[in-house]
């Protein structure tokens, strides 16, 4: 609605007619014609239908326009002017209201507005020129304009010489009153004009618009309301397009608010009004305020208006209210997306909330993102400002670009979302095999979050998207599905940051109450409970301790979590809840051996080597390295460290390293699933190979040649069979300190004692039948008779047979089974018909056959009986 008239016709000041005019916003692109500027027309350019100085180097530069008047008075100026630098005595602006000369830069009469001074007090000053002499006329607020600045000027001369100057400095049209003064030395002028001054860095960064000089206009239009802001729940903010006088006004708001009890107008600004009333508003509701009987100064009257408004409460998020839903990692290929990256966030809580300051991340490139209100149920998408441009051509909603965006690596990455206080709000450590889709995991399509009512973060709860586009951008995921987890959380191990600092890993993020309590923290040997615990910056599954006395040398400390410590779905610990620490020595020759090697691994299967703290000490394994050698020159040739980072192998501690501990663990039943870890292996052939356990110097600690021959010999196929050392007191050059793993134990034992394992403290062999009485009923007491064998060395095959008290075959448990050193049977009191044995006493009989030709015969008797 145009606000504004300009009255020409008519309009008598003194005697004499005044109808000069002057008018232009330079949306024409050009200020040669219609009006016709003068001057230093080449130092001028149109910009964004702005007049701009468009000069370089240090120089004085000005532009008129002719405005022939008789006289001054009731005469109004308007312009806009910016100045995108801090002013200085060598750096300012002015906008002559009034000139006799075109010359700005020679002798005048006149008067002009400076913008810019020396110092910090630097504020918008009338003058009048008298030839070269200048004096004040009036003079606005001190340090208004020191600093780079937009403002729009009115300036008035009344009939007596009285001058008015009003400002906006938002650029707008919402004036108050600046500065005021009296002049009357001139009345009649032929120019209005800029000028500017300016050393090289500024000579492009003066900007002027919307300039008009003539009659006073008079204003015949009411105020309108601008903009209705509820600041808390009591109390609103009502902006005006002017100046207000309030006399009878009346201010009310729907759905039973009721009418202000308490109206205050701004002592700064008169078109702002703070509104109070007794009810509260309630935050989320869309609520319409009435005004009556409101006035601007002109007496216009506006009698009856209405504007709608919304109450938001911003809230403080917590963990699970802001969730990471779907990455872009790879866009190129994407059938109907732009080639973009980007990150989805999702309010998945019942509160608004304000993102200004909240930061995406991946560790290095840090997004900041922008002032935004994010209503509940509501997405918005990340990325950089020229690719938010392109989704947005492709009408794709809720996108908000950023000056720097976080990188998305296509193999994956750790992509955090933290509040402007760097809580974290969540995070997605993601990879290749979060795809669930080899196809679409090699780009073109997104990662979704299936569950987002499911507010923990799990790598598990999430799979390529199925959206035909490739994605599905600030809407709902096109895979859905509901998540669950009920997998109960590990203390997996823990290292030292320093003697006053202990790392706990866990394989998931805790609780984050949970993790903060020091109290559910124990730690042995005199130091208990630790001063503080918190979630270390970058890794929520990593909880820092700080310890009340030093961690010392030679001691090996356990750490207790309590058995009510939950992830953040809620499951409890349970018996995941210990682990080591102590300070680590320094590893030599003797203290590790090599204990088992897999290098004949099954099909589509892994090797493995698996390594026995057979020392004292605590050793880090980030001070190891494995390799293997040329079988004929023993020279090393693949060298791979152990473990990237810090991690602890404590005394009599095994550690079986593999590129596929996953296969390894389900695969060998027989085997410690905490003690299987990825390593790069070397490779190892399957006749004959060299491995080498070495020290960060690459000084040795242990090395194997292995030969398949090594395998027991009466093995059909030896294809995932490992072989294991026998004692750790014998070398490990000796041959006939290794043996094929026993049937028994699975073929392979990583991670855990040898099947074949002996310490030379057993002579003879030995037959234990437990118990000696049982009663197979299935009433979970002494179902079952175990056999327990015992043998003086390994390589024995084992045959057992179960004999009535009348010689009778009743069963065979085992036939010509490989043997370890130990083994063990049970026999659940049935026969090979599987029909229930008879009350009775039978005769265990064992008969062992080494390769050597050694025969070993034991026997034991067992009693069947019912229970009562």
């Amino acid at each position: 609605m145009m606000k504004k008239i300009i009255l020409i016709t008519g309009l008598f000041i003194g005697s004499l007619n005044c109808f000069a005019q002057i008018s232009d916003d330079f949306n024409d692109g050009d200020f040669t014609v219609n009006p016709s500027w003068l001057g230093d027309t080449t130092q001028f350019t149109i910009t964004n239908d702005e007049l701009q100085l468009n000069s370089s180097g240090t120089d004085s530069t000005s532009l008129v326009t002719a405005w022939a008047v008789n006289t001054i008075n009731g005469m109004e100026w308007d312009f806009l002017i910016r100045q995108s630098f801090a002013p200085s005595s060598q750096n300012y602006g002015r906008v002559y209201l009034l000139s006799d000369q075109q010359n700005l830069e020679g002798s005048l009469h006149g008067y002009f507005l400076q913008f810019g001074e020396s110092g910090s007090t630097d504020a918008i000053e009338l003058f009048v020129q008298n030839g070269y002499s200048i004096n004040s006329v009036a003079r606005g607020s001190t340090g208004s304009i020191a600093a780079s600045f937009e403002v729009r000027v009115k300036v008035y001369r009344d009939s007596i010489g009285n001058w008015n100057i009003y400002t906006d400095y938002t650029g707008g049209k919402n004036y108050q009153l600046e500065a005021t003064g009296n002049n009357t030395q001139f009345q009649q002028g032929n120019y209005i004009g800029v000028k500017c001054v300016y050393t090289s860095s500024n000579a492009t960064k003066f900007y002027f618009d919307d300039f008009y000089a003539g009659p006073l206009i008079l204003d015949t239009v009411a105020p309108s309301i601008v903009q209705v802001n509820a600041v808390t729940a009591n109390t609103v903010d009502v902006i005006f397009d002017e100046a207000v006088i309030l006399s009878q006004s009346n201010f009310s708001v729907d759905q039973g608010i009721g009418t202000a009890n308490q109206i205050i107008q701004d002592p700064t600004d008169s078109s702002l009004i703070h509104l109070t009333f007794n009810n509260s508003l309630l935050s989320g509701n869309q609520y319409l305020l009435t005004v009556n009987s409101i006035s601007d100064a002109s007496g216009n009257t506006l009698l009856n208006a209405s504007a709608s408004f919304q109450y938001l409460e911003f809230s403080q998020p917590q963990s699970g209210d802001l969730l990471i839903t779907e990455l872009m990692p790879d866009p190129g290929g994407a059938a109907g997306l732009p080639e973009a990256e980007y990150v989805e966030i999702y309010n998945a809580g019942n509160s608004y909330f304000n993102t200004e300051g909240w930061q995406i991340t991946d560790g290095s490139t840090v997004g900041v993102l922008p002032s935004d209100t994010l209503a509940p149920g509501t997405f918005r998408v990340y990325m950089t400002t020229s690719n938010a441009l392109l989704l947005e051509q492709s009408n794709i909603p809720n996108v908000r670009g950023l000056t720097a965006f976080p990188g998305l690596n296509n193999d994956g990455d750790h992509i955090r979302l933290l509040d402007q206080n760097n809580f974290l709000l969540d995070e997605i450590t993601y990879s290749v095999s979060l795809y669930q889709d080899d196809i679409k995991a090699d780009g073109g399509w997104s990662l979704e979050r299936m569950d987002i009512q499911f507010r923990c973060s799990d790598p598990l709860n999430w799979k390529a998207s199925t959206d035909a586009r490739g994605g599905s951008p600030g809407i709902n995921n096109s895979v859905q599905a509901v998540f669950l987890d009920k997998i109960a959380p590990r203390l997996e191990y823990c290292t030292l940051e320093d003697s006053m600092h202990v790392l706990l890993h866990f394989s998931e993020a805790p609780d984050l109450s949970d993790a903060i309590n020091s109290n559910n923290y124990q730690i042995s040997n005199g130091i208990g409970v630790p001063k503080n615990a918190e979630i270390t910056e970058g890794n929520s599954t990593i909880i820092r301790l700080t310890v009340n006395s030093p961690i010392e040398s030679g001691i090996v400390y356990e750490i207790t979590v309590e058995e009510n410590f939950r992830d953040c779905p809620g499951n409890k610990i349970g018996n995941g809840r210990h682990a080591k620490i102590g300070r680590a020595d320094t590893v030599v020759t003797g203290d590790l051996i090599l204990n088992e090697i897999l290098f004949n691994a099954l099909p589509d299967g892994y090797d493995f080597v698996e390594i026995w703290n057979i020392s004292d000490k605590i050793i880090d394994l980030n001070d190891l390295k494995i390799a293997n050698a040329d079988p004929l020159t023993g020279t090393l040739e693949t060298i791979y460290p152990v473990y990237e980072e810090s991690r602890l192998i404590f005394p009599g501690e095994y550690l079986a390293l593999t590129d596929g501990p996953d296969f390894i663990r389900s695969t060998y039943h027989n085997s410690d699933p905490a003690t299987i870890f990825y390593c790069n292996l070397p490779s190892y052939t399957d006749e004959e190979g060299i491995a080498v356990l070495l020290d960060k110097s690459l000084q040795e600690l242990d090395r194997f040649q292995y030969k398949a021959g090594f395998q027991f010999p009466l093995l059909n196929d030896v294809e995932g069979i490992s072989l294991e050392r026998i004692s750790p007191l014998r070398i490990s050059a000796d041959s006939t300190n290794w043996h094929s793993a026993a049937e028994t134990a699975g073929f392979a034992t990583p991670g855990m004692q040898n099947s074949q394992y002996q310490d030379g403290s057993h002579i003879g062999e030995s037959l234990q039948v437990e118990p000696e009485l049982f009663s197979p009923d299935n009433d979970g007491e002494r179902d079952i008779v175990n056999l327990y064998l015992n043998t003086a060395k390994a390589g024995f095959y084992a045959s057992i047979s179960i004999f009535d008290r009348s010689g009778k075959l009743i069963c065979r448990p085992a036939i010509n089974e490989l043997s370890g050193t130990t083994a063990a049977w049970s026999w659940d009191g049935f026969t090979t018909e599987k029909e229930a044995a008879p009350v009775g006493i039978y005769i265990v009989y064992v008969e062992m056959i080494h390769p050597d030709g050694e025969v070993i015969q034991l026997r034991k008797p067992c009693v069947l009986a019912h229970r009562l």
